[in-house]
């Protein structure tokens, strides 16, 4: 499923604060642990994606999606947010900052 190669172009100039994705698509606001949901759900209905095809494109229940948007569910494992970001079709650094803001050690970070 993910051997495929993406056919948006990467947007490493931009970040998650800009753009959340490589379409270019903005937030409301910058994400962080208490709006976590909230900017997945912009997220998700900006790549025009259903809870079920999120969840089969990340391999993680359309239920889990439903209830982390609606804040039902606790912060997400680095594993899930990962899946969901590559299902989301974020570029690296999008993904970093977003794993940042929901706590996670990032991508890019220097150990």
């Amino acid at each position: 499923m993910f051997n495929q190669p993406n056919p948006l172009p990467a947007r490493p100039d931009v970040s998650l604060k800009e753009a959340v994705s490589p379409l270019g698509l903005v937030l409301e606001q910058p994400p962080t642990r208490a709006n976590l949901g909230q900017s997945l759900r912009q997220l998700r209905e900006a790549a025009a994606l259903s809870y079920g095809a999120l969840g089969e494109r990340a391999q993680i229940d359309a239920k889990y999606l439903f209830n982390l948007e609606a804040g039902r569910r606790g912060n997400p494992s680095r594993n899930a947010l990962l899946r969901i970001g590559i299902g989301l079709g974020l570029d690296v650094a999008s993904l970093d900052e977003l794993l940042v803001a929901a706590g996670h050690v990032g991508l890019m970070t220097k150990g």
